[in-house]
């Protein structure tokens, strides 16, 4: 085998490549020159390590396996290779092992987290509860307080129950509205009160009245009365228009057509095209047995 340049003498530290001595190997695992192996007293004796020695071989391709082994140049060479793996895989676990770590880390502070977003969740919550109990109440409050709401029946937007109960008045008052724009009228009409019952008095029929009859009768007298009264002027033009006006009022049914718990729900006032009075079919309060209105 070709030497290498690390083999030398361990006592005169010559190298072997200049191949001019001859060099041995000891039991000792020490190496000597030809030179220096006369200082181990023929062979017995170590001169590096003093070590009584069982053997010596010289250095060449004869010499054992067992010894032979110690200059193989292949072994370097796997040692180098399994040094170079070595390294590789420390590398990688050690890699491992600080992302181990740095997860370890990170997952004690993503639970951190997640508690305080469930915390923010359970306030947001509460929060939306609040609200939502919040506008619950004011939409009951605008409920109460909105007039649709408070008579009972739907209003349409932009009308108000007032406008909504006029044409209903107007219907039932159709007489009334021939006097709408009498301002006196309409003074007298909150001074008069209202008729008991709903049979009215007609001068034109002839038969006895009943006293539902009477009352409204003497009503529409003191009526006519006081507007007389009320409206009396030194012009006698005016006077003879107020007397008519004031006739025809009499006359007029506008009042005692107005609905009252007795008239809407025992009787109803009904007259022809021409002025006169149906028929009473059901008696009123005030009414005799055995007598009808004709």
């Amino acid at each position: 085998m070709p030497p290498a340049r690390w083999i030398h003498c361990n006592l005169c530290f010559y190298l072997m490549v200049k191949k001019d001595r001859k060099f041995y190997h000891l039991s000792c695992l020490h190496v000597l020159c030809r030179q220096c192996m006369s200082k181990t007293n023929r062979g017995t004796i170590c001169a590096v390590c003093s070590k009584p020695l069982e053997r010596f071989t010289e250095l060449s391709n004869q010499m054992d396996r067992h010894e032979k082994m110690y200059y193989d140049p292949g072994m370097l060479q796997a040692l180098s290779t399994a040094h170079q793996t070595v390294v590789f895989q420390h590398k990688q676990r050690e890699h491992l092992v600080k992302r181990i770590l740095r997860c370890r880390y990170v997952n004690a502070q993503m639970k951190e987290m997640e508690n305080q977003l469930r915390e923010k969740i359970v306030e947001a919550q509460r929060r939306y509860e609040k609200f939502r109990n919040y506008r619950r109440n004011l939409q009951e409050v605008l409920r109460q307080s909105s007039p649709r709401f408070a008579t009972g029946t739907l209003v349409p937007f932009g009308q108000t129950a007032r406008q909504l109960r006029t044409p209903q008045l107007s219907q039932n008052k159709p007489a009334l509205s021939s006097r709408d724009d009498d301002s006196v009228s309409r003074r007298h009409d909150l001074r008069s009160p209202s008729p008991i019952a709903s049979v009215s008095f007609n001068p034109r029929s002839t038969g006895n009245w009943t006293p539902g009859a009477t009352v409204e009768a003497s009503l529409n007298r003191h009526h006519v009365t006081m507007f007389n009264h009320s409206q009396r002027s030194n012009t006698g033009s005016m006077t003879d228009e107020r007397s008519k006006a004031a006739n025809g009022f009499a006359n007029d049914s506008g009042v005692s057509s107005m609905h009252t718990p007795m008239s809407s729900s025992l009787c109803s006032r009904r007259t022809t095209p021409q002025g006169l009075p149906y028929p009473v079919t059901k008696p009123g309060l005030f009414h005799q047995p055995g007598r009808v209105h004709r």
